[in-house]
């Protein structure tokens, strides 16, 4: 999905879009889809997109809906997930299962057949309470399309909006089209926190922020409705063809609404006494959901946290603690079997018998009542795993129990860990597989060398030189956390270190 339409993008200059139509406007209604017609592209190893254009037009997105329900209701050997977009369909297969050309054999079948209408969407209205400090926009707004802020808010809440597609967060509908007098470009700069139930513009789109996040829309009002919540049956309130109203209500919109549920209290096993840098609760992923805008989360190293897990007798995907650059400070309340992989952060287990012992990498290791696992350096990789026998019990959220920041479920509360939380385990296997240490120590560092068009530049590891220029450059990550929260261009996210 091209940066721009995304909801956290910014950067562009204010000014009236062009007017909706013109070139490239579809005819309305579902049709066939030629398969000479659609572009059928390869999205690494196991994906692929369908592009059935370019533009942003409603009869188009009418034609990817209809596309994704047949690939759904015929689903190829492989096929783990369909994902619609503006003009595309996204597809992701198992590589282990079938190829790109077999994923895209299949497809050629639907898309050489007469595609039937997408089924049709639910109607929802969403009560906003505009302007203030719930709309800190609107004025703004209402000066760029020449109008009163009332205009702004009657004109708004006056059209009915189709879902195009969710994406960008859990629940986060693209809603289209706003009318030509209300479309505005996003702000200049990017806010790095739009409040949860934010309702906005972009564009010819408007939306509603169902959590806080980084984001570049006009903020022109705010609702209390929750647009997603991952424990009900359905966890996306607005899902790809629903159609969508918004009331002007003077209601008092709260402040973020929770997300979570509290979970059964278990007998604790394991003291937090310090979180580290960012320690999280992960496991194998949460798949399956990214049409509800539900990233897949999980270890960032598969590979070390399988080995971590396999070392303590383990399924390869079960929950374990992934920590980052500084690892957590744990305290063993009871006879626990545990191991690292991944990142050498200098673990110390404290044990009042025999002292600091230095923990190896890949081998389970058994703390008593009373030890206290440390990670004081890091001396290699950035990422840690630590598995405990028997794996971490968290809820069960949308399939996983892996953690997710942004939307704040999952893992422990939806959080990282901090000073003072408690972890239960579950029951441990009997016995532990003999570990690849191969897999348990940190891999050799990547070194990654991007090149920009009419530019010329050089690894800093071989001297390699790509482009037009070449000349011997360091770079040291730029210290921004979210580039989504940034102003700042791709180009210089990256910045050369001083000698």
């Amino acid at each position: 999905m091209p940066p721009r339409r995304q909801p956290g993008g910014g950067g562009q200059r204010r000014r009236r879009p062009p007017r909706a139509g013109g070139r490239g406007r579809g005819r309305p209604g579902p049709r066939g889809v030629s398969a000479e017609r659609a572009r059928v592209l390869p999205v690494g190893d196991a994906a692929l997109t369908v592009e059935l254009g370019r533009t942003l037009e409603p009869a188009l997105n009418v034609r990817v809906r209809a596309l994704d329900e047949a690939v759904r209701a015929r689903p190829f050997p492989g096929l783990l997930e369909s994902v619609p977009a503006y003009a595309s369909l996204l597809v992701v297969y198992d590589p282990a299962r079938i190829s790109f050309a077999g994923a895209r054999a299949a497809l050629d079948d639907m898309l050489d057949l007469r595609a039937a209408a997408p089924r049709p969407g639910s109607r929802h209205i969403v009560p906003v309470r505009y302007g203030g400090r719930d709309g800190p926009d609107l004025p703004e707004v209402a000066r760029t399309c020449g109008l009163s802020e009332r205009d702004v808010i009657k004109r708004h809440a006056a059209a009915e909006y189709t879902a195009l597609f969710v994406g960008f967060l859990p629940g986060f509908a693209y809603l289209g089209t706003v009318a030509f007098e209300l479309q505005t470009a996003r702000r200049a700069a990017p806010r790095p926190r739009v409040p949860a139930g934010s309702v906005a513009l972009a564009g010819r789109l408007t939306g509603v922020y169902p959590f806080a996040s980084p984001g570049g829309w006009n903020l022109i009002g705010r609702t209390e409705r929750v647009l997603f919540d991952p424990f009900a049956d359905a966890p996306a309130l607005i899902q790809a063809g629903d159609r969508v109203r918004f009331l002007a209500s003077d209601l008092a919109v709260d402040a973020d609404m929770p997300r979570t549920q509290p979970f059964p209290a278990s007998v604790p096993r394991i003291e937090v006494v310090d979180g580290g840098l960012l320690t999280t609760v992960q496991d194998g992923g949460r798949r399956g959901h990214r049409r509800l805008g539900v990233p897949w989360c999980g270890f960032l190293d598969p590979e070390a946290a399988r080995a971590a897990n396999r070392a303590v007798g383990n399924a390869e995907d079960a929950a374990l603690l992934e920590g980052t650059g500084m690892g957590p400070t744990l305290r063993f309340l009871t006879t626990t079997r545990f191991a690292l992989a991944g990142a050498d952060l200098g673990a110390i287990l404290e044990r009042a018998d025999l002292g600091p012992w230095p923990v190896p990498l890949g081998r389970a290791v058994v703390a008593r009542t009373g030890n206290v696992l440390t990670m004081r350096e890091r001396r290699a990789g950035l990422r840690a795993y630590v598995a405990f026998a028997g794996g971490i019990t968290v809820p069960d959220v949308l399939g996983s129990r892996a953690t997710d920041l942004v939307a704040g479920f999952g893992g422990y509360d939806g959080r990282a860990l901090a000073a003072g939380d408690h972890l239960s385990l579950g029951r441990a296997a009997a016995g532990a597989e003999v570990p690849d240490l191969t897999l348990a120590s940190p891999s050799s560092p990547l070194w990654w060398c991007v090149s920009w068009p009419g530019r010329r530049t050089t690894c800093s590891r071989t001297r390699r030189a790509h482009g037009s220029r070449a000349r011997p450059t360091r770079w040291i990550p730029c210290p921004i956390a979210s580039a989504a929260a940034s102003p700042v261009p791709p180009s210089r996210i990256a910045r050369r270190a001083r000698s």
